[in-house]
């Protein structure tokens, strides 16, 4: 009687650790749908890894956004450049009208040109080559500029680098520029592992720029930071000589308020430099530690040490952010997404510095939960007003 005792016992341990092991899985199949009319803008696809927008996709479906009709979203609900077999391509240009949608999200629109696109599988040595398509046009300002003044239903615009810097015109970066309530300075960044000659990460004209402007050849073997302006000054940041720690990404006391994280993470990758101008609200910063080398070099480019991450203005009753870097940006997933919790499991399997994933899921995701959130919330509450009217 004790044996069968036992073995029950131990059976329904068994079972309640399984339970509890499958709990994300159940509840996320419980939880309704919730529907959003969302459109997503994407002129950076050379290839078929649909990249810069595959990371918002991804999260949609972990957080159970569906499209109107209930289905899911797919790679390839976007507009932009959609890659086809045999080096053929074809464009679904933004539509005119953009009343419908209740969030709008520009992800990237430096485009696509030919040796990303007709070369090897990807442009290894990052050379300039001709531009096939991209750069954000005036027209595409426009519509976007409309559906959120004429618009009574409320909307979320989300725009991302790299949608201001090179090859968009001035004329209409600087449109962009004030509909978001920005300045962008003209210069962009990224932080390369090693600045060796052989990281094929760094683009070719990089090191011809250097010879160019200071007289002599590229000898940089550490890791470090190259910021490039718009008529192709270089910066050369070494880290441990010119930085006493990586550049981090931090909440001001509004983003920790409105999106309740307080952690200081590294970032590993493209950057903007921006400065607000008029109502325009930081919710989070970049910022550089720098050495008395460090220092001097900012100050002779007269670059600031910490500069705006995540910018919120608002247009009437619409509210726009400004990612100043490539966010969304990243190329492997878990194949499984239909688990509550998913994306903070993997946030707390990670260190908050040395990766770019860190950053994903540490600080993208939980961005995204909560600006997707904020914008069904709004949704549901003016429907439950008009109906009530």
């Amino acid at each position: 009687m004790k044996f069968l005792k036992n073995k029950i016992t131990g059976i329904t341990i068994v079972l309640i650790v399984i339970l509890v092991a499958l709990s994300p899985w159940i509840i996320w199949h419980f939880k309704p749908d919730r529907h959003l009319d969302v459109l997503v803008f994407d002129k950076t696809v050379p290839q078929n890894n649909y990249r810069e927008h595959k990371g918002f996709i991804w999260l949609l479906n972990s957080f159970k956004y569906t499209k109107l009709n209930g289905d899911k979203y797919g790679l390839l609900d976007y507009f932009g450049f959609f890659p086809e077999p045999n080096y053929k391509y074809k464009i679904k240009p933004l539509p005119k009208d953009l009343s419908k949608y209740d969030l709008l999200y520009v992800t990237d629109t430096y485009g696509v040109y030919d040796r990303d696109f007709y070369g090897t599988s990807k442009n290894i040595e990052g050379e300039r080559s001709q531009k096939i398509y991209g750069g954000t046009q005036s027209s595409e300002i426009s519509s976007i500029k409309s559906a959120l003044e004429n618009s009574n239903k409320s909307k979320t615009l989300i725009v991302e680098f790299n949608s201001l810097a090179s090859p968009t015109d001035t004329k209409v970066q600087k449109e962009m520029d004030q509909l978001l309530g920005l300045k962008w300075s003209g210069w962009i960044g990224r932080e390369f592992k090693t600045l060796n000659k052989n990281n094929e990460e760094i683009p070719r004209w990089v090191f011809r720029n250097y010879r160019k402007q200071y007289g002599k050849e590229w000898n940089f073997t550490g890791s470090g930071y190259v910021f490039v302006k718009n008529d192709d000054t270089l910066m050369i940041l070494e880290k441990r000589k010119d930085t006493t720690k990586d550049m981090t990404f931090k909440f001001s006391p509004k983003g920790q308020e409105d999106f309740g994280i307080k952690r200081e993470v590294g970032y590993y990758y493209w950057f903007d430099i921006m400065e607000k101008v008029n109502n325009t609200e930081s919710i989070a910063d970049y910022t550089f530690f720098l050495t008395e080398s460090g220092k001097d070099k900012f100050k002779k480019f007269g670059i600031p040490t910490s500069f705006p991450a995540i910018t919120e203005s608002k247009i009437k009753n619409h509210i726009t952010y400004y990612f100043s870097g490539d966010y969304a940006d990243k190329g492997e997933f878990p194949v499984v997404y239909q688990a509550v919790g998913l994306p903070k499991i993997n946030s707390l399997l990670i260190s908050d510095y040395g990766n770019t994933d860190s950053f994903f899921w540490k600080i993208y995701a939980p961005v995204m939960q909560k600006i997707l959130d904020n914008t069904y919330e709004k949704k549901s509450s003016e429907t439950k007003t008009a109906s009530i009217n």
